[in-house]
C-alpha cells in the first residue's frame, strides 16, 4: 500500500541559505515564504523517493506554488 500523509499546519523549516538562493534563482521565491502557503491540495509523492513524502499545492500572495516535504 502507498504511504499516506496528513498536512501539518506547523511545519518545522530548516533554513539553508544556499538552498534558499538556489530556489530564488530557479523559482523566484524564497523558501521562507512556505509559512505563507495556504494549502489547497495535498498529494503523496512517495513513489518518487525512498522515504514517504508529500507535495502541498496552494497560494502565496495569490500565486499558485508547490512545496515538497518529507512525511513526519
Amino acid at each position: 500500500p502507498r504511504p499516506r500523509c496528513s498536512y501539518i499546519s506547523s511545519v518545522e523549516i530548516e533554513y539553508d541559505p544556499e538552498k534558499d538562493a538556489i530556489n530564488i534563482e530557479k523559482h523566484g521565491i524564497s523558501l521562507v515564504r512556505m509559512v505563507d502557503l495556504q494549502p489547497t491540495i495535498v498529494v503523496s509523492d512517495a513513489d518518487r523517493f525512498s522515504e514517504p513524502r508529500y507535495r502541498v499545492y496552494g497560494l502565496i500572495g495569490g500565486k499558485l506554488h508547490c512545496a515538497a516535504r518529507p512525511c513526519a
